[in-house]
């Protein structure tokens, strides 16, 4: 970034939340309102996610600028969430952050380029 960031958390309206986001070229993070929103109002996006399936939570960009980045793991989408059989537990308790911890931060940064680089 050329700038510092600033964190507008619990600062912004969701009206002024739109204007900002609006001004921006892209948004990157996990499954959250505010990512959809950029979704929505047409800024491409990069959203990482753990164990959902993507296709069912978005981003639904016809564009094909936006981009899921998942973990390489066979068990993505959770095969455990329904039944909850013991193997769910078993990551719930020892291991609730893997699928997000095995995201790599170079392949976030460069799929932000490619998307910027097509802007």
């Amino acid at each position: 970034m050329k700038n510092n960031s600033i964190s507008l958390a619990g600062k912004t309206s969701v009206r002024d939340l739109i204007a900002i986001i609006r001004q921006t070229k892209i948004v990157i993070g996990p499954d959250t309102g505010t990512l959809h929103v950029a979704n929505a109002v047409g800024v491409p996006v990069i959203m990482y996610t753990g164990w959902a399936i993507p296709e069912d939570t978005g981003p639904f960009d016809l564009s094909g600028r936006s981009k899921v980045i998942k973990a390489n793991l066979e068990c993505i989408p959770c095969k455990y969430v329904e039944p909850k059989p013991a193997n769910w537990e078993y990551c719930k308790i020892n291991r609730p952050t893997l699928c997000m911890d095995k995201i790599e931060v170079d392949e976030i940064i460069e799929a932000a380029k490619n998307i910027l680089s097509n802007c």
